[in-house]
């Protein structure tokens, strides 16, 4: 088992790294309803699954839009193996990654209250995210909370939903994100 104790972790690799705004240029049906930031509540995490591969976010704005018909890419945010963020909806969007049974305007109230942040990979059978993903979501959950005014609780999706987002693994890992 990997020691997750991002605290060994050289001090500047505590600086986010590059963050790539793609909010308008990445594939789109339409605009995901809107929300006051005031009602987010939390952080949900989630893994790309099926193959273990470093998605890239036009790839999953695709399947998103093209494929199950959403407005837009379902994450606010997606961390790539090298800690690299791509930032894909603004805060106030509802996009679709957490669902739930409770419906507001036809959207659950999961993505009402949650903004959505994607590891690239497929965290099942032993597999984890690489230190650079835990330090950059870690950092990114900060810089939101900080935003925010108020510390946001961090869920897996599997704590919202019965699956195996964000892996089998994340009662380990995801204590490094809280």
């Amino acid at each position: 088992m990997r020691n997750y104790a991002l605290s060994s972790a050289p001090a500047d690799a505590l600086q986010l790294p590059a963050v790539r705004d793609l909010r308008r240029i990445l594939p789109r049906r339409n605009d995901y309803q809107r929300r006051d930031v005031e009602r987010i509540a939390g952080v949900v995490i989630h893994h790309t699954s099926g193959a273990h591969l470093d998605w890239n976010a036009e790839a999953i704005a695709r399947y998103h839009v093209e494929v199950l018909g959403w407005p837009g890419i379902g994450y606010h945010f997606i961390v790539h193996w090298s800690g690299v963020v791509d930032w894909c909806n603004d805060l106030e969007s509802v996009a679709y990654h957490a669902d739930g049974e409770i419906r507001i305007n036809g959207v659950g109230l999961n993505n009402w209250q949650h903004v959505g942040i994607c590891l690239t990979g497929d965290f099942v059978q032993g597999r984890t995210p690489t230190l650079w993903q835990l330090l950059s979501a870690r950092l990114l959950i900060d810089r939101l909370s900080w935003t925010l005014g108020r510390r946001l609780p961090v869920l897996g999706h599997s704590e919202l939903s019965p699956m195996l987002c964000p892996g089998d693994q994340w009662a380990e890992w995801g204590k490094e994100l809280r």
